[in-house]
């Protein structure tokens, strides 16, 4: 009897913490970009290369945890990468070189919904971000290569996203986010002649559809 119990009581409470839970789908379009610094002998300069646009798309939960407080963990494929202007003079490589990484991300924001009237909510929040590269390449010319190996990129990324959006009825919702890399993902050996500081950064615009309870 008391085995019973105890069970009935476990799936109450179940019931209850996955009935505060929603969860979803999102897609949307990537602008993203990177930032190298290098120093060497006491110097150091930086590059931002070009903007390139990619893709993001996965799945959304979304937890209430307080009255218009929210846990909001994204589960994405999430496309990054930049494009720079080759200055070595490099004879047989391309002008430009293009670094395409894909990676597993998953963004935890919390957040906090402001409700506009009975189906319609604005939201803001922010959050770590962890990522794990799965593919991509670089690119220059004819020549490309895997992007992720000995001199090349780590395939762990942490950085800090910030997220916004509007709930435009129960189940669309529309959002922006803005993830600055915080990881050194440069996989290359550093010395204390030369050393090489390279992140990540996006911009992306999000449409998800949220399923009911």
């Amino acid at each position: 009897m008391k085995r019973i119990f105890l069970t009935l009581i476990a799936g109450i409470a179940i019931n209850a913490a996955f009935s505060q839970v929603r969860l979803g789908v999102e897609a949307g379009l990537n602008l993203a970009n990177q930032h190298v610094k290098a120093s060497v002998g006491g110097f150091s300069a930086g590059q931002t290369g070009n903007t390139i646009a990619s893709f993001h798309l996965g799945f959304v939960a979304d937890a209430e945890i307080a009255k218009n407080l929210y846990v909001r963990p994204r589960l994405l494929l999430s496309g990054k990468g930049s494009r720079f202007k080759n200055t070595s003079g490099t004879p047989g490589v391309g002008s430009n070189v293009t670094f395409r990484p894909y990676y597993l991300e998953l963004p935890i924001n919390v957040v906090y919904k402001y409700p506009l009237s009975n189906h319609m909510k604005v939201f803001a929040g922010f959050g770590p971000n962890f990522a794990f590269g799965i593919f991509g390449n670089a690119k220059s010319g004819d020549m490309k290569d895997d992007v992720f190996q000995k001199d090349g990129f780590k395939r762990f990324d942490f950085g800090l996203e910030y997220l916004a959006g509007v709930e435009l009825t129960r189940n669309i919702v529309a959002s922006i986010h803005y993830t600055q890399g915080l990881s050194n993902i440069y996989n290359g050996s550093n010395t204390g002649i030369t050393s090489i500081n390279w992140k990540n950064r996006l911009f992306g615009i999000s449409f998800g559809y949220m399923f009911d309870k």
